[in-house]
């Protein structure tokens, strides 16, 4: 049966651990004085290596939140700044150990009801302002269960992240909180970021060209080809390659597809300052890695939100590309890796023109194609498709001084292209559409 608690005798003695707590992270306080808090902060320990205000925890949970466990992050919280700037005993440093057991095991950190991630986004913030990841790196396996506890934690709003489930207790959103947890945890626990290139980057040669302008200029410590479960396709257009009116590559991670990728290990600083360099079309990181299988995070860039209309890359783009394929997929034939990117370049509509293209016996005109709903998308498919080198026009419009557009313009498949245009057509007929 639980009992009650007199929260006016205990109200003020949290009071005064919380100012404390305060003081001893306050830049104006001597390390002198520094040294008194720790032997205060050890008149209040526990047998059982708390620093609670109570003795029994039989009691409604909200009131072991704020007596025992609130107490007890502020005063270790406060231990792990002094440990840091070389004060303490030996006896403190035991303590600290001891409280920060008693801390994770006793309700991980978590709150009690509806305000549970407000309690728990508050613990970690008594943590994290003491220097707590500092800490843990510096004396790492010396506080197992807590490390384990708040890596968990911090983990879990990782996870949450990427599954948009960040609503918590009164409906309230915490996307913003979680965010700022993760960045934090991640900045201050792991020196290196996997980055994951999909497009132009998979070039070495290109993506040391962003390295070699950042301020840490040290190439990738590993890099790694991995097949990622996203859609890659080509929209907007990107000034720096060709006439400046052909697409880049982005990815919709909600879209299933699998995607050639190349990962470089790299700093974290080369990874924020590559994502500068990016500019606003590939402001969105996205984690590949929510739940941390592997030894580091693992992201990628992309667009803000996914391009309704799509556009197919310049040949030099496309080139650098599949130059960063071949490196990265060597025992893949070329025609096999063409095929990948054209097919990311490709839409429904592009299918339906190259396939009456293909089949006819001889060039055929634009107006015999059918089933493409607009004039507009008409012409931009056959702009498409000519941009990729699949469609060409016949030497006799050429000679009546037709333009590809032109209705009256006859079409066929680039005779070099045709082995890909069969491809392209095999592989819509057997999926149902390139992008399904």
């Amino acid at each position: 049966m639980e009992k009650e608690v007199d929260t006016n005798t205990l109200e003020a003695e949290v009071v005064r651990i919380r100012k404390m707590y305060k003081e001893m992270l306050d830049e104006k306080t001597t390390d002198t004085r520094r040294g008194q808090l720790v032997e205060e902060f050890m008149k209040l320990r526990k047998p059982d290596g708390s620093f609670s205000t109570i003795d029994d925890y039989h009691i409604d949970s909200d009131c072991v939140v704020y007596y025992a466990l609130i107490p007890t992050y502020s005063i270790t919280a406060a231990l792990v700044y002094a440990d840091l700037k070389g004060i303490g005993t030996k006896e403190s440093k035991e303590a600290l150990l001891g409280g920060l057991k008693f801390a994770a095991e006793l309700r991980g950190l978590i709150g009690h009801g509806f305000d549970a991630t407000h309690d728990l986004l508050e613990a970690i913030d008594i943590y994290k302002r003491a220097g707590i990841y500092k800490w843990l790196r510096k004396n790492d396996g010396k506080a197992p269960e807590f490390q384990s506890v708040i890596s968990k934690r911090v983990l879990e709003m990782k996870h949450a992240l990427a599954e948009g489930r960040t609503y918590a207790g009164w409906d309230e959103d915490f996307s913003k909180q979680f965010t700022e947890e993760v960045e934090d945890f991640e900045r201050e626990m792991y020196d290196y970021v996997w980055y994951v290139s999909y497009g132009s980057n998979l070039s070495r040669e290109r993506f040391l060209r962003y390295i070699n302008r950042c301020s840490d200029t040290s190439a990738p410590v590993e890099d790694k080809a991995k097949v990622f479960n996203f859609s890659l396709y080509f929209a907007a257009k990107t000034s720096i390659w060709g006439d400046g009116k052909g697409g880049a590559a982005f990815i919709d991670d909600s879209k299933e597809g699998l995607t050639l990728c190349r990962m470089y290990k790299i700093t974290r600083r080369q990874f924020e300052e590559v994502m500068e360099k990016e500019g606003e079309k590939y402001t969105r990181k996205v984690d590949l890695d929510p739940t941390m299988q592997g030894d580091c995070p693992c992201y990628t860039l992309t667009a803000p939100s996914v391009y309704e209309e799509t556009n197919a890359p310049c040949q030099e783009y496309f080139d650098t590309i599949l130059t960063g394929l071949k490196e990265m997929y060597p025992e893949t034939s070329e025609p096999l890796l063409r095929f990948y990117l054209l097919s990311r370049c490709v839409s429904e509509d592009d299918i339906k023109a190259l396939s009456q293209i293909r089949r006819s016996e001889h060039a055929i005109k634009n107006t015999a194609i059918t089933g493409i709903r607009t004039k507009k998308k008409h012409m931009n498919c056959i702009k498409r498709l000519a941009k990729l080198g699949l469609i060409q026009e016949d030497s006799r419009s050429v000679r009546d001084g037709l333009k590809i557009t032109d209705y009256d313009a006859l079409l066929y498949t680039v005779k070099e292209a045709r082995e890909l245009v069969d491809m392209l057509l095999i592989g819509a007929s057997m999926k149902g559409g390139m992008n399904a």
